[in-house]
């Protein structure tokens, strides 16, 4: 499948230096952009089923009994060995430590399945920042002739595309089979945004993180579903080469398979794309196209030059 990248004339300098840049969320024109969702880091019954299996009855007994004899060791010297064993054989002090025990169990539990919106919101916005720090997104989509599109990302038509082979290694990187980042992926859309739990009692950790990934980077309204977008993350650290705040990449010439130049584009832009594709053996294998305006629709032909 070819897909596009809708770009400004002046970056015709991609043909030249074949640098691509992962951008960082924060650049992006959508604030929801890699700012999830979270409700709860666990539900209820995750919750009462991790503290059964770390406290069943005798593990209980047997943590207050550590805990009596370990409070005493350090603060409690001078106790005789008698003293010592009346208070650690008291029943009710037992009996009121298990209490108390529980009383914290269920205090935890309202924590990690209850917390509230505000902090939800700080932890979302921490996560968003650790994004922004790490992490570099290439965009992509299979629509040439969407007329918003060249409007907005490609200088109101007096840009170009670039389409590249989605089937070139370069788009698959993947370290692992459950690496779920270093590879293009579609876009998601939703009218409503579905909430995380950090863990679910149906689900495995791969599950788990998959789940989150997948809202995070590849989950967007339906407002922008006309973009028909696909997806490729990779590690700002593995950057080619740094910019200021650009992160670029290397893309080898077979990757790209079309260059398509927007119907407004300035004749010294065209002429200048022309001579680096057509004078670069690299690119022999390139079609080069040209957008045009329908005569009686609102929309875009593409034809061959």
């Amino acid at each position: 499948m070819t897909l596009y990248k809708y770009l400004t004339p002046n970056l015709k300098v991609i043909l030249n230096n074949l640098d691509i840049r992962f951008t960082q969320p924060e650049f992006f024109n959508d604030p929801f952009e890699s700012f999830p969702f979270y409700q709860t880091i666990m539900t209820e019954s995750v919750f009462d089923n991790l503290f059964a299996s770390k406290f069943p009855e005798y593990n209980t007994d047997k943590f207050i009994n550590e805990s009596i004899a370990n409070t005493l060791e350090e603060n409690f010297h001078t106790l005789s060995l008698e003293q010592r064993a009346k208070v650690e054989n008291n029943q009710q002090l037992i009996n009121d430590l298990k209490l108390q025990l529980g009383d914290l169990a269920s205090a935890m539990k309202q924590i990690f399945s209850q917390s509230t919106n505000s902090e939800w919101l700080k932890l979302s916005e921490k996560i968003k920042e650790k994004a922004n720090t790490n992490f570099g997104i290439f965009c992509l989509t299979e629509k040439n002739d969407n007329l918003i599109m060249w409007s907005h990302y490609a200088d109101s038509h007096r840009g170009f595309l670039i389409g590249f082979d989605s089937s070139n290694p370069f788009f698959n990187q993947k370290t692992s089979e459950s690496d779920t980042i270093r590879a293009l992926k579609p876009i998601i859309y939703t009218n409503k945004r579905l909430p995380l739990t950090l863990l679910n009692e149906n689900g495995s950790d791969e599950a788990a993180a998959e789940e989150l990934i997948s809202q995070f980077f590849y989950t967007k309204s339906t407002h922008w579903e006309a973009e028909r977008e696909w997806r490729m993350i990779l590690p700002l650290k593995d950057a080619m080469k740094i910019f200021n705040e650009f992160y670029l990449f290397n893309v080898p010439p077979i990757a790209i398979t079309e260059v398509i130049l927007g119907c407004k584009m300035q004749q010294a832009d065209k002429e200048e794309i022309l001579v680096l594709v057509k004078n670069h053996n690299q690119f022999s294998h390139v079609n080069i196209k040209e957008a045009r305006l329908s005569y009686d629709a609102y929309s875009l032909s593409i034809i061959d030059l």
